[in-house]
């Protein structure tokens, strides 16, 4: 054994190296012996295998409310103000303020679209504006049962209040409980378990955990108003409760029109589990939030300033998007900015809402006006061109370490081989971190899968490799150098890690610090790129700094002067002042600097992500679509450049 042979080192190597296999193999989806379906296990982004894609709209009249609300607001203040008679806007004014607010609203709506289908974990989306009123949602290839989650996270619009329970409530339900009458597909029921009595309203058609419709909701609520039961200015609610073994029934509650707290003051939210509520989700307010909450908690609690001679807290109503979820008892004034919402959450269920209150309530609401199934941006053509650039580019790397550098260069590209095999493992660790403090919803079975992999997260993997080749190279010019002072061969080996390291450690580091960046105020493609950049400067440093001396130190710990050799194609007689000419150097640098911008600004630069573009949709029977590359070339003779063409088939 050598000297310095250090075997857990190797133990790691090997650990690392199946660790990778488990996380990446098979990469893609084969059948076993058996004929069964094995799925790939590095899932691909919509601009590499395509997906499905839904069209929303913003809902006009929603925006006309806010606008419609601040007008009334503004005239009034200025009546007040001036003394002038208040005059109600007109519908006019209202559609001009509309028109304004579209864009403002959209680019809002997008951006928290994007966050929401970041925090589930599901998939990689991409979202973008069609015209100044739609939206489109692109996601990778998922699941039904994945898309119907995402569809229902996107069409919440999450606009959360806390209201307080009427005093009246318990009176008139008890008077509709008598009429036992209920909206179609429901009926009245009373059973008793135990000690409790549960009285409520199941489905007749079994729909299982189906929740009502705002339309069921408000055709229920006016015929309670015109049975004369429900208290002055309240409306009615029903909060879902689990009873027995797989039963829920809706129990009604009047609760006050009158807002006492918005969710626009909540500033996190997460999910946890309690052993008397089961999953509930937490949030934590922002400092105005927090008072107002301890207000409204204080003053209704038994015997509060609000809630004198009465021995029993106010209910407080928790209600999201029409639908009340918990109406807990105040029982003392809560003066930590906390909260918390029940309501016989599945996990799944309570992680989704926690992430769609922490990603904001949306400005108006978006309906969906048609899904699709979509090809990929890039044409299948296009994708081998791209994936045999990518090899010859590798194999001419290779070719150039190994001739140039010789014995240093085989250790460099068996290095650089082992960097591919374990970027699965560096992606794993990098996407958990990355991930850390953020609610994501990740299952038992998708605990270990990769990030999804698009075209920007290839560009990061390629940027690593090069990276990774620098290394090598000022790791071996350094040995060089040591060479040449007439040291032997380990002696020089260290002294070319060691004098290395610093200016290696400096290069990665800096970049790792801007793919964080990038992934914290990034979204989508851009997260994906920070992902594997970071996860690619991981591998390659554990792979440049340390296993390439572990494989110099099993031949070289012995090895004679001479046995490294690499080529020379500067002479040591050659002297160049660099210092000398450092003026030159600068102002060629002012000017390379400065026409890089300048060409930045130029037309076409910028493609449609950053500029947007025309949509233009052309309709074909399903046998006579053309390629995809002829459509581009088509666009970019008529002087098009940069088309980007999907196929796309209408699923609903």
């Amino acid at each position: 054994m050598k000297k310095n042979f250090d075997p857990w080192k190797w133990l790691l190597l090997v650990f690392f190296v199946m660790f990778a296999w488990q996380l990446a193999w098979p990469p893609t989806d084969t059948q076993n012996d058996k004929g069964e379906l094995v799925p790939g296990k590095i899932p691909l982004g919509t601009d590499i295998i395509g997906g499905t894609e839904f069209l929303y709209e913003l809902v006009h009249s929603d925006i006309g409310k806010i606008v419609r609300q601040q007008l009334e607001e503004e005239s009034k203040a200025d009546s007040l103000r001036t003394g002038k008679v208040y005059v109600e806007p007109s519908d006019d004014a209202v559609q001009d303020g509309v028109e304004k607010r579209l864009a403002s609203d959209r680019d809002t709506i997008m951006e928290i679209v994007l966050n929401r289908i970041d925090a589930t974990g599901i998939a990689n989306a991409r979202v973008y504006a069609q015209g100044k009123d739609r939206i489109v949602v692109e996601l990778a290839a998922v699941t039904d049962e994945q898309r119907e989650r995402i569809i229902t996270i996107i069409d919440r619009v999450a606009q959360l209040t806390f209201q307080l329970v009427h005093k009246e409530s318990n009176e008139a339900v008890s008077k509709i409980f008598v009429t036992q009458e209920a909206p179609p597909g429901y009926a009245y029921k009373e059973e008793k378990l135990g000690e409790r009595v549960y009285r409520g309203y199941v489905e007749t058609n079994e729909l299982g955990r189906a929740e009502w419709t705002p339309d069921q909701m408000s055709k229920w609520q006016a015929a309670v108003r015109r049975w004369g039961n429900a208290p002055s200015g309240a409306e009615l609610y029903l909060q879902r409760e689990n009873y027995g073994i797989s039963k829920s029934i809706y129990v009604p509650y009047f609760v006050e029109s009158r807002i006492q707290l918005r969710g626009d003051l909540v500033k996190s939210a997460s999910m946890s589990f309690d052993e008397m509520q089961g999953n509930v989700v937490l949030m934590g307010f922002n400092g105005e939030g927090a008072k107002k909450f301890a207000k409204v908690t204080r003053n209704y609690a038994p015997n509060g300033p609000m809630n004198e001679g009465n021995a029993n807290g106010r209910l407080l109503a928790v209600i999201m998007d029409g639908r009340l979820f918990s109406a807990p008892e105040l029982q003392e004034a809560i003066t930590g900015g906390e909260a918390r919402i029940t309501g016989t959450f599945t996990p799944e269920e309570a992680r989704d809402l926690a992430s769609v209150l922490r990603s904001g309530s949306l400005p108006a609401r978006i309906i969906p006006i048609q899904r699709s199934q979509i090809s990929a941006t890039l044409g299948a053509d296009s994708i081998h061109k791209a994936t045999r650039a990518i090899m010859y580019s590798g194999i001419a790397v290779l070719g150039f370490m190994l001739i140039y550098y010789m014995t240093c260069g085989l250790v460099a590209n068996i290095a650089l081989i082992l960097n591919m095999i374990l970027l699965p493992v560096g992606l794993f660790l990098v996407a958990g971190f990355m991930g850390m403090g953020a609610d994501q919803s990740h299952s038992a079975t998708s605990a270990m899968l990769l990030p999804v992999l698009t075209l920007p997260g290839i560009a990061g993997i390629l940027l690593t490799i090069g990276m990774a080749v620098d290394a090598n190279v000022l790791i071996f010019e350094r040995m060089r150098e040591e060479f040449k002072m007439g040291k032997k061969v380990w002696p020089a080996i260290m002294g070319g890690y060691d004098r290395a390291f610093v200016t290696i450690l400096d290069a990665n580091l800096t970049t790792f610090i801007t793919g964080i960046i990038l992934y914290a105020f990034g979204s989508g493609p851009i997260r994906g790129f920070a992902i594997t950049l970071c996860g690619g400067i991981l591998v390659s440093m554990y792979t440049a700094l340390f296993v390439t001396r572990m494989i110099f130190q099993l031949f070289a710990q012995n090895a004679k002067p001479g046995t490294i050799r690499m080529l020379t194609v500067v002479k040591d007689s050659v002297s160049i002042d660099f210092v000398g000419k450092r003026g030159i150097a600068a102002v060629l640098s002012v000017v390379l600097i400065g026409g890089s911008w300048f060409l930045m600004f130029q037309k076409d630069f910028l493609g449609v992500d950053f500029t947007g573009g025309i949509a233009v949709t052309h309709a074909y029977a399903s046998d006579t679509v053309p390629e995809s590359e002829k459509v581009v070339a088509a666009y970019t003779e008529a002087g098009f450049p940069g088309t980007q063409v999907q196929v796309t088939k209408e699923i609903g």
